[in-house]
């Protein structure tokens, strides 16, 4: 687990498989014994560390909402009563959402859960449009800023991003206040400038599948707070992050990728790989 010093400023680069470490701004950096830090004007000291608060907040961040939200499916600009995806415009007035997947009603957005399945296609959004969950079913959807577009979450304690296979990338701005949640197989490229929060004292969650970067502010707003689960993978893809001044957890998944991650107030790691940079005062 290599540490090097550069100019003025610590990177970390390693593969952390098992173990528990904590960092806190202005403190050393901690691990179980047996870890094998080699450290470069850095001081390592090895107590043995309490998980309860780590487990507390996770259990909370698990339990689910009770609400239930309109179920929608996107059909681009058919008019047919299947929701056929593709292409489209997603503003306030289009009734380019159905009912139901197949057989379903023409209906104009109704700010609750949205499917895309059928055909792939790029979905220009004009306007902040409000939504409770996203539903990837199809590979290959963009959803993008057409006229001041925004996915704006919200609404709901916890907002799904749920890709079940291949690929999906929203490249508009998400905003709004939710604890989003990455789920299922596939990927998810976040490429907007991003500037969601959380909603109370929890985090945001890569639960599932991998989350993708492609903006240094893809993960939201500075105070957000992060954790990794044992089926997640947080993909930096060459990004170099804004710093993140909550929490970040490493809760048995992956971080990986070129460019770095930024840690500005606190690190933890319950066990998980780690093969890309850290940095930031958070970790130093």
């Amino acid at each position: 687990m290599p540490i090097s010093t550069t100019s003025s400023f610590e990177t970390f680069k390693s593969t952390l498989r098992g173990g528990f470490m904590t960092k806190h701004k202005g403190q050393t950096a901690s691990c179980p014994p047996g870890a094998g830090f080699v450290a470069t004007a850095l001081s390592v000291s090895f107590p043995k560390l309490a998980l309860s608060a780590v487990a507390a907040l996770t259990v909370g961040m698990l339990a689910s909402p009770s609400e239930t939200y309109a179920q929608q499916f996107w059909d681009g600009t058919s008019t047919g009563v299947d929701a056929d995806g593709g292409d489209g415009t997603w503003n306030a007035g289009n009734t380019n959402w159905d009912s139901a997947a197949t057989g379903g009603a023409d209906q104009a957005w109704a700010s609750g859960d949205g499917t895309f399945g059928g055909a792939a296609g790029t979905v220009s959004v004009d306007g902040a449009q409000a939504v409770t969950g996203l539903n990837f079913t199809t590979t290959g959807y963009t959803v993008a800023d057409g006229t001041a577009g925004s996915i704006a979450v919200g609404g709901s304690a916890i907002t799904a991003l749920d890709v079940t296979t291949g690929t999906a990338t929203i490249s508009a701005a998400i905003t709004g206040s939710s604890n989003v949640n990455k789920t299922g197989a596939g990927t998810l490229l976040l490429s907007g400038a991003n500037t969601f929060t959380n909603s109370g004292p929890a985090f945001h969650r890569v639960s599932a599948g991998t989350l993708q970067l492609g903006n240094a502010a893809a993960l939201g707003d500075t105070a957000n707070s992060w954790q990794v689960l044992s089926s997640g993978v947080l993909d930096l893809n060459g990004v170099d992050t804004n710093a993140i001044n909550g929490q970040f957890n490493l809760a048995g998944g992956t971080i990986m990728g070129t460019g770095s991650l930024n840690i500005g107030s606190e690190l933890n790691i319950d066990g998980g790989d780690v093969d890309s940079i850290v940095t930031g005062a958070g970790f130093l």
